[in-house]
């Protein structure tokens, strides 16, 4: 889809302020009809459907015949001052946008009009032409592009900077908790971890038992339990994420952020150890009484 530039003050304009409605919405329709080189294919079985009205060639011509050039015996119609008013006074050989305006010039053998009529400023003009060459819009939309995506990437180093010291942060912790033997708190975690979350576990840094018992010291049971039920119904959960014990993290505290850290009780299902038996539903908070809570 092009874009084009229009004057905002086309409307005060009083050449363009005397024109009747059918011919203002007229000259609207050429300026968005017609190519990148200000070339317009005369069609005005066409214009009338879009005006809304009729428009009668003759009467078109005698309106406009300041303002554009039959070329091709009338075939095409082309406005001058198009060009500068979209792309400047100059155009470069070495913008890839000019280059297609260039070779369309070039032709129908344009420049001639250019030259005489294009780089007036008269007082009257609707479509100003601005001082000062214009960036090609491609150019500038895909310098936008790259500024985004080496942004994104930065985003997503400090993501990974982040996780890797977290990390870091937590192994330590981890050190000193590893020879201790895991209590029934911690072992009863791992055991509904490996029963009700398998994914969970195939993420590339499954939570260990000093993990479980860090996170136990710091968030509460219900909230992790209900939360490893989260993580397991996510969907993206393996292609997203690796590390268990920072995601889980990660989530619980949004939800005590969000004020979700309540949780009601609801139906989860324990998948079977071996695939192809019935799941089997069970509550959440009897499981956790049988567990010994």
């Amino acid at each position: 889809m092009a874009k084009r530039f229009i004057n905002t003050e086309i409307f005060e304009d009083a050449w363009f302020s005397d024109l009747p409605s059918k011919y203002k919405l007229f000259w609207i329709y050429i300026l968005t009809r017609c190519n990148h080189a200000g070339v317009w294919q005369v069609n005005f079985k066409h214009a009338c459907f879009n005006v809304g009205d009729h428009l009668e060639p003759s009467e078109c011509e005698r309106i406009f015949r300041e303002r554009i050039v039959k070329i091709e015996d009338g075939k095409y119609w082309f406005l001058p001052k198009f060009i500068t008013f979209q792309y400047g006074t100059k155009l470069s050989p070495r913008n890839k946008v000019h280059i297609r305006v260039i070779e369309i010039l070039e032709k129908y053998n344009l420049y001639k009009y250019l030259n005489s009529n294009n780089l007036k400023n008269e007082e009257d003009d609707t479509l100003q032409a601005p001082t000062e060459e214009l960036a090609s819009s491609l150019q500038g939309a895909k310098e936008k592009d790259k500024v985004k995506d080496k942004d994104m990437v930065k985003e997503k180093d400090k993501e990974k900077d982040k996780e890797i010291e977290e990390r870091n942060f937590y192994s330590k912790k981890e050190e000193k908790l590893e020879e201790e033997p895991p209590d029934l708190k911690t072992s009863n975690l791992l055991d509904f971890i490996k029963t009700n979350a398998p994914r969970v576990n195939k993420l590339k840094y499954p939570v260990t038992a000093a993990e479980c018992k860090i996170l136990l010291e710091d968030f509460d049971e219900f909230v992790i339990r209900d939360t490893l039920l989260d993580m397991e119904n996510y969907k993206k959960l393996l292609t997203c994420y690796e590390s268990a014990n920072l995601t889980l993290r990660k989530w619980v505290k949004q939800r005590i952020d969000s004020g979700s850290g309540e949780i009601t009780p609801r139906k989860f299902y324990t998948p079977p150890a071996a695939r192809g038996t019935k799941f089997k539903y069970t509550d959440p908070i009897e499981a956790m009484k049988n567990d010994g809570f």
